[in-house]
């Protein structure tokens, strides 16, 4: 086979049939050697560069969420400032706000406690007024002429006058003792007693004129008796109800006069300037310049405490605007009182001094007087009719006494005419004597009445006395002080406090109008305490009745918004400041007052292959935040009225929405009378306080990054620039 092979060469080209496979070509065994020699190794270079991307890979995913992570926790760095920051400047003007409040309260019970009896129960003062004098003087005669059945008559019995006369004189020798001791309370105290006084001059004058009734002989006189009766028993129950009041009044100064020491000493000397300058630290607001000085205050203190805390836990260089030295709670003083006085008339509420008026005669009285007129005229006919009768029983004794001198006249018609005239000289003399009882009592009658013209005509009828008016400070201005903030937070506790006493003097003082006196007073010393702290005056003795207003302490101030109280206005702006406006200059002022920023800066390196990956910028991350402080009660400038002030949220007040707070001298409410532990309870109308000043997170302003930028250091100016420059990039 290998011969004829050689032999025949076409043959070697032919196929091997038997064994079924095609030879291999010798030039393409060694083509197809050499391309497999080329993909040696290509597979391991594609593991090696698929492994590198995914490193790479790994690397941009890893530093992206790292990047992001750092991000996050920068963000949420400046948004824990900037809202910490805000949490505290809310709790200052909470804080703020509840002084206010308890100032206000602090205030009220030393109104009340003034108004009761006047701070001249506190100073121990003494006055004997003409005008309790003049009463007095005309009380005691009173008290002798009034008592029923004091000039013997036919119609009272004996023990009746007695029961009358004990009666009377207790009443009278209490109010007015022999003694003529001088007033020690003035003010409500003092108006009460002396409408009591009046008044009951006024029952003991229809008392004696009841008791003129009596005069009346009989039978006239029994138609007019019935009415004195009830005269009388009207008058006496009157009386006895005054001296009830009487004692109820001294119970009431006994309190006024132990409690004074408490009220000057604690709440007048201590409690309130304590409120006032802690309210003052707070803001750290110097009381005399109004500024706030570079030292630490309690805010700042606890604002520089958290952005230190803030820093470390965080990790982060952080920075605000305002600075924790330079940041302020949006509050200044309050204007001190113009001390310009009063001009014009008194404001509303102020209540006038004018005497009580005598009470008018009752029904009974009344009816007393027209019988005892009718009576009069009776008597008066009766005396006429008697002197016709008279004349014309003279007229028949002349004509007897002619027949018995006539010549002529038998024995036995001389003796008859000598009886007759017997029988008409004793009526005459029995008319004549009737005659001259009636006369008398007439005149009796007569000389009665002009007695008690001349005692009414006594009682002094000009302007109250009262000691409490000479103490009015004549520089005080009370336009001016019935709209300042201290007045404002005293108007509503004073109207709950007050309310259960004059439920009290309404239901046991009616007859002395103690609830009226009351509340003038109360609402007069409103304004007087309050321009007293507010101006550093304080009323010293000067004499045994008399005292003056000495500038011995340091005024004390509250703290209010900013522009509520203009220069040269009188009224407050409340709800229609600058910052409260639509325009950008109110946005501007209220961006100022209201808002803070917070920036942070973290060093950031990335966390795989930094020379792969390198910092976008050798700033390091830089975020930022704004936040707001605001108030969240309802804010309704145009809400207010004369007798209710407006629903103002962004207040250092903070009256409640569902309560409305009364403004100074509105109607004042009345209550129960209710136990002492009650007083202190709140009524369902009173005027409640809502805190709620809070922070809220903000979008950044332009504005407020462009004020902050050059006082931040210089590698967070650079972003912060940047951010000024494309605000539409700011998204937080």
């Amino acid at each position: 086979m290998e011969n004829s092979s050689r032999g025949n060469p076409d043959r070697s080209r032919q196929p091997a049939v038997r064994s079924g496979r095609r030879p291999p070509h010798p030039q393409a065994s060694r083509s197809g050697k050499s391309r497999s020699d080329q993909r040696q190794g290509k597979i391991t270079l594609l593991g090696i560069i698929l492994l590198l991307a995914m490193v790479v890979m790994a690397g941009m995913l890893g530093n992206a969420g790292h990047t992001t992570n750092q991000k996050l926790e920068c963000q949420h760095a400046a948004d824990a400032a900037a809202f910490s920051t805000a949490m505290w400047l809310a709790r200052g003007m909470n804080a703020i706000t509840t002084c206010n409040h308890l100032v206000g309260e602090a205030t009220t019970l030393s109104v009340i406690q003034d108004a009761i009896g006047g701070p001249e129960l506190t100073l121990g003062l003494k006055k004997q007024t003409s005008e309790n004098q003049q009463i007095d003087a005309l009380l005691r005669p009173l008290g002798v002429s009034s008592p029923i059945g004091r000039i013997p008559s036919p119609y009272v019995p004996p023990p009746l006058t007695s029961i009358d006369r004990r009666i009377i004189d207790l009443v009278v020798k209490r109010t007015s003792p022999p003694s003529n001791l001088a007033s020690t309370a003035f003010a409500t105290l003092y108006d009460s007693r002396m409408t009591l006084k009046r008044k009951l001059a006024g029952w003991l004058v229809a008392k004696s004129v009841a008791n003129i009734a009596f005069l009346v002989p009989p039978p006239f006189g029994y138609v007019s008796a019935p009415f004195a009766y009830a005269a009388h028993i009207a008058a006496t129950a009157q009386i006895v109800l005054i001296g009830k009041e009487w004692l109820l009044l001294a119970v009431l100064e006994k309190y006024a006069l132990v409690a004074a020491p408490i009220h000057k000493k604690v709440i007048d000397e201590q409690l309130i300037p304590t409120l006032a300058e802690f309210g003052l630290q707070i803001a750290g607001i110097d009381a005399d310049s109004g500024s706030v000085p570079e030292e630490d205050n309690l805010v700042r203190r606890a604002i520089t405490r958290t952005l230190a805390s803030t820093q470390e836990n965080h990790r982060v260089e952080l920075e605000s605007f305002p600075t924790p030295t330079q940041i302020q709670l949006p509050v200044v003083l309050a204007p001190p009182p113009n001390l310009q006085g009063h001009s014009g008339t008194w404001p509303e509420g102020w209540g006038e001094d004018k005497a009580t008026p005598l009470p008018s005669l009752t029904q009974e009285l009344d009816r007393v007087e027209r019988e005892l007129d009718r009576a009069v005229s009776k008597i008066t006919k009766q005396i006429r009719s008697a002197a016709q009768n008279i004349e014309a029983l003279e007229s028949l004794q002349e004509e007897i006494q002619k027949r018995i001198d006539a010549d002529g006249v038998e024995q036995p018609a001389l003796g008859e005419l000598e009886a007759e005239k017997k029988l008409l000289d004793q009526a005459v003399a029995q008319i004549t004597e009737q005659v001259d009882e009636y006369s008398d009592r007439l005149a009796s009658i007569a000389e009665q009445r002009n007695a008690l013209s001349d005692s009414i005509s006594q009682i002094p009828i000009g302007d109250s006395q009262n000691l409490s008016l000479d103490h009015i400070p004549t520089s005080m201005d009370p336009h001016q002080e019935r709209s300042a903030q201290w007045v404002l937070a005293v108007a509503p506790n004073l109207d709950a406090l007050r309310a259960p006493l004059l439920g009290l003097c309404e239901t046991h003082l009616k007859i002395s109008s103690a609830a009226e006196h009351f509340t003038k007073w109360t609402n007069r010393y409103a304004l007087i305490k309050a321009w007293q702290f507010r101006s550093g005056y304080r009323l010293v003795k000067a004499g045994t009745a008399s005292a003056r207003w000495d500038k011995s302490k340091a005024p004390l101030r509250m703290l209010v918004m900013p522009e509520t109280y203009r220069e040269q206005a009188v009224e407050p702006h409340k709800g229609n400041e600058l910052w409260t406006r639509g325009n950008q200059a109110g946005f501007d002022a209220a961006e100022q007052l209201f808002t803070v920023a917070a920036f942070v800066r973290r060093e950031y390196q990335p966390l795989f292959s930094p020379s792969v990956f390198p910092a976008p910028q050798a700033n390091g991350l830089i975020a930022f935040s704004q936040a707001i402080v605001y108030n969240a009660n309802r804010q309704l400038a145009s809400s207010g009225t004369l007798s209710q002030q407006p629903e103002i949220g962004w207040d250092t007040l903070n009256w409640a929405e569902a309560s409305a707070a009364p403004e100074w001298g509105a109607a004042p409410k009345r209550a129960r009378t209710r136990w002492p532990w009650e007083i202190i309870d709140s009524l369902g109308g009173d005027a409640l306080v809502q805190l709620n000043w809070q922070p809220k997170l903000i979008p950044v302003t332009a504005s407020r990054l462009k004020e902050a930028v050059a006082d931040l250091p210089s590698e967070m100016q650079t972003a912060v620039e940047m951010a000024i420059d494309h605000p539409t990039l700011i998204t937080h």
